[in-house]
C-alpha cells in the first residue's frame, strides 16, 4: 500500500474534494496537511510528497530554506502556469498543473514511485566499445527487444518500459513528463516531432495556454543529457527533432 503526504494551505475538505483523494482507499493511504517546514522535514516515511504550489510566496520562503537532498521521497509539485520557470528552479521530481484532472495525478504519482523503486535496483550495462560507437550510423532502435536498455547513440542507452536512461554507467534522471517527451522524439528518430504533436501526447490535446511549457521541458533535458544535449535539434516554426548526426 504506497503512503502519499499531500501539503496545502487550501481548506482541507475541499483539497480532498478537488483531488478525489478518498478513490481506492485500500491501495492508497493519502494525508493532507498544511505546508510548513516541518511536514517536509518528516516526510521521509511516505512514498510520494505532492505539494501544492499555489502559494508561491509561502512555498519559495519553504524551499529556500531547505537542503532539496535531504527530501527522500519523490516530490510531485502542483504549478500554476505562470510560476512555471520559478518553481522549477527548486527540482521537483516531476508536476502537474493546476488544470490536471484527478486520474492524472493519480497516474503521475504512481509512476514516480514505481520509477523511484526501480532507480534503486538499476541494473548498469558496460561502456560500449569503440567500435560500437564507430557503429552509429548503422544503429536501430528495436523496441521489441527484451533487453533492458538499448543503444541510441554513443553511450547513451534507453529503456522505455523502466522509464531509465543511461549515459556510459551514470543514470539520468528524469521526471515522468520529460521522460514521455524524450521518449516520443526517440521513438520517431530523424523525424519532426511537431509541437501539436508533443501536446497530443504529453497532455492528451489539452489546450494549452502556453507552449512555452515545451521548451521548458526540452531545456531540462537537455541540460541533463550533457554531451549529448546537441543530438536534440529545434526545428523553427515545427517543433523538436532527435537525430543520430547533429
Amino acid at each position: 500500500m504506497s503512503k502519499i503526504l499531500c501539503l496545502t494551505n487550501c481548506d482541507f475538505k475541499a483539497f480532498n474534494r478537488r483531488w478525489n483523494l478518498s478513490l481506492n482507499p485500500e491501495l492508497t493511504v493519502w494525508e493532507v496537511e498544511e505546508l510548513s517546514t516541518l511536514s517536509l522535514e518528516n516526510s521521509s516515511n511516505y512514498d510520494c510528497v505532492f505539494v501544492d504550489c499555489s502559494d508561491w510566496v509561502l512555498t519559495k520562503i519553504l524551499f529556500d530554506n531547505l537542503d532539496r537532498n535531504s527530501l527522500k521521497p519523490p516530490l510531485l509539485f502542483l504549478i500554476n502556469l505562470e510560476y512555471i520557470d520559478k518553481c522549477l528552479e527548486f527540482n521537483p521530481d516531476d508536476f502537474i498543473l493546476s488544470t490536471a484532472t484527478s486520474t492524472e495525478l493519480k497516474s503521475r504519482i504512481k509512476l514516480l514511485i514505481s520509477k523511484n523503486t526501480n532507480s534503486n535496483n538499476l541494473t548498469i550495462n558496460k561502456d560500449s566499445t569503440q567500435a560500437d560507437r564507430n557503429n552509429d550510423k548503422n544503429t536501430k532502435i528495436d523496441f521489441s527487444n527484451p533487453l533492458p536498455y538499448q543503444k541510441i547513440v554513443g553511450n547513451l542507452r534507453f529503456n522505455q518500459s523502466g522509464f531509465g536512461i543511461l549515459n556510459a554507467n551514470s543514470a539520468i534522471d528524469l521526471t515522468y513528463r520529460e521522460f514521455q517527451l524524450f521518449n516520443l522524439l526517440v521513438k520517431n528518430i530523424e523525424k519532426t516531432v511537431t509541437r501539436e504533436q508533443i501536446i497530443a501526447h504529453l497532455w492528451e490535446g489539452a489546450e494549452m495556454e502556453n507552449s512555452r511549457l515545451i521548451d521548458v521541458h526540452i531545456q531540462r533535458i537537455r541540460s541533463k543529457l550533457g554531451i549529448y544535449s546537441r543530438y536534440i535539434k529545434s526545428v523553427r516554426g515545427l517543433g523538436y527533432s532527435f537525430t543520430q548526426f547533429p
